[in-house]
């Protein structure tokens, strides 16, 4: 047995002429004096290659394929699975519908024979009913007399209780107020005499940076009086020695000698 060689298919050689897969030639090559050419081996090599590659190519394709239908068929038998459900859940809605319109129209009938029973039972209790009514309607109007009474005899309780307590809140209420002004008084008169005491601090020491600042500049005056003492007495030795100098004709063209002599 021989396999084609672009699917593998096995095969009798000399019996088929193509392959039953993927229909590849499989007839051999006719006999060749000297053997078959080199290059024809090679282009038949590249030949059979990219067949292969098209036969792999269609496989995966046909796979995808497959796979596809595959799903769809899924998809198509969960629908029929639905379909199917759906209708048998609608055949047993609608035996339930109609089982609850023939329960329904026996319940009504009931509730129409029950509703007249009891509207005929009330015609029959309705004159027990109003005298039952009016008793009632009397006990609630002495029972609203005796309470208008108790409410009158409350508030009046009442009125008394909340002017005394008024009076209690207004006698602590004047009692704290006193005590706050106190109080207020106490810590006014406080900060006063600290705010005196702090302006004396602030005199004194005002008064002391005062005279230091005098002193300072009593002295400031003595050494510039000093200074200019010293400075008139030295313009003076100057004066004099430029008298004592005697003058000559040579001096005048010459001036930096008398500097040089002072």
């Amino acid at each position: 047995m021989a396999k084609c060689p672009v699917c593998e298919t096995e095969y009798t050689p000399n019996e088929v002429e193509t392959c039953s897969v993927c229909g590849y030639d499989l007839t051999p090559y006719p006999p060749i004096i000297g053997g078959i050419p080199s290059g024809f081996l090679e282009k038949e090599k590249k030949r059979i290659a990219a067949a292969k590659r098209v036969w792999q190519l269609s496989q995966s394709q046909v796979e995808s394929a497959q796979l596809m239908v595959s799903k769809v068929q899924s998809q198509l038998d969960e629908m029929t699975r639905k379909i199917e459900g759906f209708t048998q859940s609608q055949s047993q809605l609608e035996s339930l519908v109609k089982a609850i319109a023939s329960s329904q129209l026996q319940s009504q009938s009931q509730l129409e024979s029950q509703i007249e029973a009891i509207a005929s039972s009330q015609l029959r209790s309705l004159p027990r009913l109003e005298s039952q009514i009016k008793a009632i309607a009397s006990s609630q109007l002495q029972s609203q007399s005796r309470l208008e009474s108790q409410i009158k005899a409350i508030a009046s309780q009442s009125r008394s209780q909340l002017e005394s307590l008024v009076k209690a809140i207004a006698s602590q209420l004047q009692s704290q107020n006193e005590a706050i002004a106190s109080q207020l008084q106490s810590q006014n008169e406080a900060i006063a005499s600290q705010l005196q005491s702090q302006n004396k601090a602030i005199a004194s020491s005002q008064l002391q940076s005062q005279s230091q600042l005098e002193s300072q500049i009593e002295a400031i005056a003595s050494q510039l009086q000093s200074q200019n003492e010293a400075i008139a007495s030295q313009l003076q030795s100057i004066t004099e020695a430029v008298a004592d100098t005697p003058i000559v004709s040579s001096s005048s063209k010459n001036p930096s000698r008398i500097f040089k002599m002072m």
